[in-house]
């Protein structure tokens, strides 16, 4: 009865929803206003667009790496994204030898020979067991940091998503600094932190601040993530420090503790 209860799940609609392939992302050339400026100070619309990947190598830290998983934090670690669909690539993770793949409807590890070593499917569903709360195994870590780094790494050029609904507006003063900002609301569709985030940035348009509610960590996941120390890799400009910490009532945010750290030491867009 098993085996027909599993035949049946492998070709009729759940599993083979799960199985397909999520389309490429239509992006939208901004014409103006803020957003135009933003893509302007990170390389520019087009540079972006005619770009397949993003590839970086990075290393991360901070407490929650200590707190809830299983301490699979990154260490020089090289990183693919796919700037059009959601998809990451995170190569010697979470163990040496092994390469961990990110998409909304599947995560999983291989081994050196390409062997699936663990996987599973609708991770985000398994992030509402209340063990959650407490540790994550490898696959969570795979799901959290895949998804994550897609957004942070793809940002501003995320922006520009057609399924993105974008306004101009908000703004915040953080230690005497005043910063325009760009709200973004997410569809379900696209695996991010929640539905609604606001992106901060500087006077010359550079991306500072970046607030949102880590939902998949729960309530202590309410965070306001810093970037700093921009740098030009070839024609796209990357924040090469991030830094996230709590926020409390609104736009303030608190010094300490360091949930997350970032540190990209290499990038370079790929065309293929």
């Amino acid at each position: 009865m098993r085996l027909i209860l599993w035949q049946w799940f492998c070709l009729t609609g759940p599993f083979r929803a799960l199985m397909k392939p999520m389309p490429d992302a239509d992006y939208l050339e901004p014409t103006g206003g803020l957003l135009r400026e933003v893509m302007d100070a990170h390389g520019g619309f087009a540079v972006w667009d005619r770009a397949k990947a993003v590839r970086t190598v990075m290393s991360t830290g901070g407490v929650l790496f200590l707190m809830r998983t299983t301490r699979d934090a990154f260490h020089q670690t090289e990183v693919v994204v796919d700037l059009h669909s959601p998809r990451t690539e995170i190569r010697d993770f979470p163990r040496g030898g092994q390469t961990s793949f990110f998409t909304p409807r599947r995560v999983w590890i291989e081994d050196r020979d390409g062997r699936v070593l663990a996987e599973r499917y609708d991770p985000r569903a398994s992030f509402a067991d209340l063990r959650k709360q407490l540790h994550w195994d490898h696959l969570d870590s795979v799901y959290f940091a895949g998804y994550a780094v897609w957004n942070y790494i793809t940002a501003p050029y995320l922006l520009c998503r057609r399924d993105l609904n974008i306004e101009e507006g908000a703004s915040c003063v953080d230690r005497g600094r005043t910063w325009r900002g760009l709200t973004a609301t997410f569809p379900e569709t696209v695996p991010t932190h929640n539905a609604k985030q606001v992106f901060y940035f500087d006077q010359r348009a550079r991306l500072r601040r970046h607030d949102y509610h880590g939902e998949v960590i729960g309530p202590y996941g309410v965070a306001a993530h810093y970037c700093d120390d921009h740098l030009k890799f070839g024609k796209a400009v990357f924040p090469t420090r991030r830094r996230v910490v709590p926020r409390i009532g609104g736009d303030r945010t608190l010094p300490f503790p360091t949930l997350v750290w970032i540190r990209v030491h290499e990038a370079a867009l790929q065309s293929s």
